[in-house]
């Protein structure tokens, strides 16, 4: 009958049809799929979250292994979702390298992306948990629960910053140079700062976990982990100079402990050369705090300093992979602020960013080779084989420069 005709159908479309996502397990070996997760059906459930003031859909997936896998639909440009894939093979390199390694692989060390799929040209799914917290969700449960103004701190920088300007304008009658005036706008910005870091807890992510956890031993699990994964993603930040890091693209997974990496793009000048910012990655005082002063000294120093010494270890087997990858995101960074290009134009461009890619490729290897442990000696005297690891460190968490960070990045939390 043709009831049982469609059910038949039914059937075989979904059991060929996998889980997306599920290569990314078996990247170094040949894949399995008659292992792999099969599609049985969709859940009937469609949930509508906010993500940077946009509402998203989050779909679930019934698998024949009797798990739900979760997916947010997202509008991105073909550009970006080219880019998270770039990235995504990116990661996955520098994980083999770590997994064979015997310190990295001892202390259980990686670094793993989301899978992102293409649906249409500008629609895309991205994989995530439900566990999965960023930390601007976070504070907006926090000012939601104690009746805080999310945007209060913002705004409270930005009219403290112009007040503080306004009366050293008036202390001074003749008009400043515009050296003395970037000097008091800073000034401004780092008492204005201070002024915040005075209002908003900086362990809003401790009693967040603390919530979600049952008794000490598994929040120090956690804060172990944690601790690891922070180090992985803070040094590949500051290796490929990924410099846009606001709350909203800090996330981790509450039950895990895994940082993940939404939006991992690598920030290039006018002349697609890779260009850093200060401070080099994101640790403000919360994920700090979440660490804990024995884990941060313990685990996240040591992790950052035996990721860098693993991969530097593989990086003239890895020169090659780093190429091609580079040289694929910055033709398709130039393609996005241009017209469209034939074929031949394409090829001509390559060749023209050939040195380019050359340099990018030489400034990542020597960055992960500067946070590697290496001897060195002043006046006879040996200095501390993590010493430029800690001073990148300093920079990252030290007053002066968050304060003189974008509105957006929201340095106080």
């Amino acid at each position: 009958s043709s009831s049982s005709s469609s059910s038949s159908q039914s059937t075989l479309i979904s059991s060929a049809i996998e889980i997306p996502g599920r290569y990314s397990a078996s990247f170094d070996s040949r894949p399995s799929p008659e292992l792999h997760a099969k599609l049985v059906r969709f859940d009937s459930n469609i949930d509508v979250v906010e993500r940077d003031g946009q509402l998203i859909r989050r779909i679930g997936l019934h698998g024949s292994d009797g798990q739900i896998y979760h997916f947010a639909l997202q509008f991105a440009v073909p550009f970006s979702t080219r880019t998270d894939e770039r990235n995504a093979q990116m990661h996955y390199l520098m994980d083999q390298a770590l997994r064979k390694n015997l310190v990295t692989s001892s202390k259980n060390l990686g670094v793993r992306p989301c899978a992102v799929i293409p649906i249409a040209q500008r629609l895309r799914m991205t994989e995530e948990s439900l566990a999965d917290q960023s930390l601007a969700d976070i504070y907006l449960q926090h000012c939601a629960r104690y009746g805080v103004d999310p945007d209060a701190a913002k705004n409270l920088f930005k009219d403290e910053t112009d007040s503080i300007m306004k009366e050293k304008r008036k202390d001074k009658k003749d008009s400043p140079d515009e050296s003395a005036e970037n000097e008091a706008k800073k000034a401004a910005q780092l008492e204005a700062f201070n002024k915040i870091c005075d209002q908003v807890a900086p362990d809003i992510l401790v009693r967040y976990m603390q919530s979600k956890l049952y008794g000490p031993e598994e929040l120090f699990a956690f804060r172990k982990v944690f601790a690891s994964q922070v180090a992985a993603v803070s040094l590949l930040q500051y290796a490929f100079t990924v410099t846009e890091r606001s709350p909203s693209k800090f996330v981790f997974n509450t039950m895990n402990g895994r940082v993940l990496s939404p939006d991992f793009q690598l920030n290039y000048n006018n002349r697609g050369l890779l260009e850093q910012s200060s401070p080099p990655f994101r640790l403000t005082r919360n994920i700090v705090s979440l660490m804990g002063p024995t884990l941060f000294e313990g685990t996240f120093v040591p992790a950052m300093a035996s990721i860098s010494a693993a991969i530097t270890a593989k990086s003239a087997e890895m020169n090659l992979s780093l190429c091609l990858l580079l040289r694929d995101d910055i033709v398709s960074w130039y393609a996005s602020k241009s017209p469209n290009r034939g074929e031949t134009e394409t090829q001509e461009l390559k060749l023209l960013l050939e040195q380019r890619v050359t340099r990018n490729v030489d400034l990542i290897q020597g960055r992960l080779q500067e946070c590697a442990p290496s001897m060195s000696t002043k006046n006879d005297e040996a200095l501390p084989v993590d010493m430029k690891l800690r001073k990148l460190i300093s920079v990252a968490t030290s007053a002066e420069k968050l304060s003189a960070m974008n509105q957006s990045f929201q340095a106080w939390l």
